[in-house]
């Protein structure tokens, strides 16, 4: 684990980020995660859902809307606040960093958290994750109550 830090997120945002990753099937949902760095980890303030236009033969990949993300840069320099990290999913997956994640994460210091659904059911398993030079990190979710 990345020094004990962990990413806290609001359990109605890790729920909508989970509903995502069902809607989107058969491809990877994705979206950015707002908030801040501090004492203990990552605190997620706000989540941003964001279309995947990935091309849709490529149901293993996603790929960030640049409308979304320069329309949430734009906000968070007239608003403050920051872009902490991203959040995508892994359909009939593992919420772990696949080698296309890898190849894709060039930013460090980001968090990188993967919703995986697996089975008929749909049961769906959450990690979190720093990028850093060397890889991925892995870091603890903390879910809460309300946001932070």
């Amino acid at each position: 684990m990345a020094a004990d830090r962990a990413l806290r997120i609001a359990a109605h945002d890790l729920a909508a980020i989970v509903a995502a990753a069902r809607n989107a099937l058969p491809r990877e949902c994705c979206g950015l995660l707002l908030g801040r760095e501090g004492e203990g980890g990552w605190y997620v303030t706000e989540i941003v859902d964001s279309p995947n236009v990935a091309p849709a033969d490529r149901q293993d990949r996603f790929e960030i809307d640049p409308g979304v993300l320069i329309a949430v840069q734009k906000r968070l320099r007239r608003e403050g606040g920051a872009m902490i990290g991203i959040y995508h999913s892994h359909p009939n997956g593992r919420p772990t960093p696949s080698q296309t994640d890898l190849a894709q994460a060039w930013q460090t210091g980001k968090i990188w958290l993967i919703a995986a659904l697996s089975g008929e059911e749909e049961v769906a398993s959450v990690g979190a994750f720093l990028r850093t030079e060397k890889g991925f990190s892995s870091i603890s979710l903390i879910r809460e109550e309300a946001r932070p």
